[in-house]
């Protein structure tokens, strides 16, 4: 198996109501510099295509809602 394609190279967010924590899966640099810089996560996993898992406080994730006259 070699490199995977840009499709293949997804980013998953997973957290659940007990935990404080969540977990995400990225292959995006620019994902796993934020990750590991400004919320200061935990590296839980490195594969040898470049993804990474990280382990964060769930207070960085933030659902944007939609605004006022978006139609939704």
């Amino acid at each position: 198996m070699g490199r995977p394609s840009k499709a293949e190279r997804e980013t998953v967010i997973n957290f659940n109501e007990e935990d404080d924590f969540a977990y995400v899966f990225t292959y995006s640099a620019r994902w796993q510099r934020i990750l590991k810089d400004r919320c200061k996560g935990e590296l839980i996993a490195d594969n040898p295509y470049g993804g990474q898992e990280w382990k964060i406080n769930k207070r960085f994730i933030r659902v944007p809602l939609p605004t006022r006259g978006s139609g939704q």
